[in-house]
């Protein structure tokens, strides 16, 4: 506030007082005049004896018309209500201690609301006799209106971000269900391609046209492949899938894994080897093999040589299933993206474009649904390892699902 709106209370003869100050007493003159901060004082009748300045939110031309007024005589003077008030009438009251009390004062005498902050701490003599209060005061009216307006500006953000995403989960919401209603639609005319181009592929016709028959099978098996894929991420995101978990033992699925993958490494000139395990977990079977089917389409399909092991490990109330590649390996700040749709990893090492790119994907929605973890660790040039972390059966519950 400029000095034009600052009044200080010192009698006529200030000037002749300021010689005989103290050293102390004039450099709290000074910063009393200067300051942002007035400072004001009341005797044991709670009524002002003292104020350094005034400031515009009070709306008095000088202090000398609030000297002689208690703080109860202000709060109705300026239409005060609130919290502030209310907890700072109290204090003074009980005679206790406070610090940067807000209050709020309204009405004509201030120009419209005003904020002031207040604090104060009571006097008493040597021999506990109460003599009032010293404090110090504030206009805060900006910061108060600041905040508010930021505050206003956050609610609105808020607002505006609320209504995007409701457009967009309504939007995804609408997506979902229009590819789960349209799925037996979308399949019926590629299974009639596909019987076309099956019965095509018996005719007899030369070796340049077969191979173009092959292809256009091929490309099919793989639109209906990407198809199903985008079918069963709509149902998994819509909730349309049905979670069956059971204790099994893993070995069961490792053998069924092992007869369908063996033979497409040995292809390959591919190892492929599965650890025997006797562990027994908790998931949905069916899941969790396409879990593990799709990690182990991606190991075998990436891996140029070496192999590929399965293998399941104990720890704690958890059992981590692993699948071992020897192939490329993923970089660092790929190992997050991998798990988007449609993303591959841009990596020449990794040769043409292959798969759909959805095939880990599905691994994240199944194991979000089934509430399990994924981990991944991979050294480029090395290899990757997935991990499938499930619980660990309870032999009580093995006990009573035998019963």
């Amino acid at each position: 506030m400029s000095s034009s709106e600052l009044t200080v209370v010192i009698d006529p003869t200030a000037g002749r007082r300021v010689s005989g100050l103290t050293e102390a007493e004039r450099r709290i003159a000074d910063l009393a005049e200067i300051c942002d901060q007035w400072l004001w004082e009341t005797g044991p009748d709670g009524r002002l004896t003292y104020m350094s300045a005034l400031p515009a939110c009070l709306g008095e031309l000088t202090s000398k018309p609030l000297l002689g007024r208690s703080w109860t005589d202000l709060a109705r003077r300026y239409d005060a209500n609130g919290e502030g008030w209310h907890r700072c009438l109290a204090e003074m009251a009980a005679r206790r201690p406070f610090k940067g009390i807000r209050l709020r004062l309204e009405g004509a005498a201030t120009g419209g609301r005003r904020h002031l902050q207040l604090s104060g701490r009571p006097m008493f003599t040597e021999g506990g006799d109460f003599v009032g209060y010293r404090g110090v005061a504030q206009d805060v009216t900006m910061a108060a209106e600041n905040r508010l307006k930021a505050a206003d500006a956050r609610r609105q953000a808020m607002e505006v971000l609320r209504k995007t995403c409701e457009t967009a989960i309504v939007a995804d919401e609408s997506k979902t269900r229009f590819l789960a209603a349209a799925s037996h639609d979308l399949r019926q005319p590629l299974q009639a391609l596909g019987l076309f181009v099956a019965a095509l592929a018996h005719k007899p016709m030369a070796d340049d046209l077969r191979k173009i028959v092959d292809r256009i099978q091929a490309s099919l098996a793989a639109l209906e492949q990407l198809l199903e894929t985008i079918l069963d991420i709509s149902r998994f995101d819509a909730g349309a899938v049905e979670i069956r978990s059971a204790n099994f033992p893993l070995q069961r699925l490792f053998s069924r894994l092992a007869a369908e993958f063996g033979p497409l490494a040995d292809s390959k000139q591919l190892t492929m080897r599965f650890v025997s395990t006797s562990q027994v977990g908790v998931s949905d079977p069916m899941l969790l093999e396409r879990i593990l089917r799709n990690l182990l389409s991606n190991a075998v399909r990436y891996t140029s040589r070496g192999g590929v092991v399965v293998g399941c490990r104990r720890r704690g109330d958890s059992l981590r299933v692993e699948v071992w590649d020897s192939g490329p390996g993923i970089a660092a700040a790929e190992q997050r993206e991998i798990f988007r749709e449609f993303h591959q990893v841009q990596d020449g090492r990794r040769g043409v474009r292959q798969g759909s790119g959805l095939g880990l994907a599905i691994v994240d929605r199944l194991a979000d649904l089934l509430g399990h973890r994924i981990e991944l660790n991979s050294i480029l040039g090395k290899g990757s390892v997935f991990t499938v972390i499930l619980p660990l059966s309870d032999p009580a519950q093995e006990e009573h699902d035998r019963i």
